[in-house]
């Protein structure tokens, strides 16, 4: 003999079955939430690791990059000047034009390094807060001593009152040990300051590279 669930049976079941199912579709969504923040914040982390060593990268060839800029020019950077224009020019012309031209080239290059820098700086700000700005702040003002150092040095040079006549003379060797720095000992203060500021900025970014201190 078959019985019949009853009517209030059948509901209940219905009912268990419902829940059972809004249950699982629940825990389903919930995963499928807690997979996606998971999703984002590993995400986060890699492009936030992978800007902050582009930031380091940046700032460590820009640091150099200031240091080659305010080295003296070498002979093997200047003009080479044809017969008839040696002829047409005295030695100082001739010094002053190879001097602005070489130096104008480390300028072209200076400045690509500067412009990849400022990228860098940029993304991680926009990424990360303005706190990183912040810390590369002494850093900028430094990278910008160096530039006006060497401005300094071509306005003194390059001008109408300075005549050069040799790589020895006292007042070349002078405006050189003042604003440039000495090929056998890079690190001046002025180098010393931006090498300086530019770590203290590192130091802002060690929590992102799993790091304690500037050495590892």
């Amino acid at each position: 003999m078959n019985i019949s669930p009853s009517p209030e049976l059948i509901s209940w079941v219905v009912l268990i079955k419902n829940a059972a199912l809004t249950v699982a579709s629940l825990f389903t969504i919930g995963l499928g939430i807690y997979g996606i923040s998971q999703w984002k914040r590993e995400r986060r982390g890699t492009e936030a690791l992978s800007i902050v060593k582009d930031l380091v990268a940046e700032s460590h060839k820009l640091t150099v990059a200031c240091m080659s800029l305010r080295e003296p020019i070498q002979n093997f950077e200047r003009k080479r000047f044809s017969r008839e224009e040696i002829k047409h020019t005295t030695e100082n012309e001739r010094w002053k034009l190879s001097e602005q031209e070489a130096f104008d080239r480390r300028f072209k290059k200076f400045e690509m390094s500067n412009a990849s820098y400022k990228k860098a700086l940029l993304s991680a700000r926009a990424l990360l807060g303005s706190h990183i700005y912040s810390a590369f702040l002494d850093f900028g003002k430094h990278v910008t001593e160096n530039v006006a150092a060497v401005n300094s040095y071509l306005d003194k040079t390059l001008s109408d009152s300075f005549i050069y006549y040799s790589p020895k003379q006292s007042e070349l060797l002078s405006l050189q040990k003042q604003y440039l720095v000495d090929i056998g000992k890079p690190f001046d203060e002025l180098a010393e300051r931006t090498f300086d500021a530019r770590e203290e900025g590192e130091k802002a970014l060690l929590k992102y590279l799993g790091r304690k201190s500037i050495k590892g």
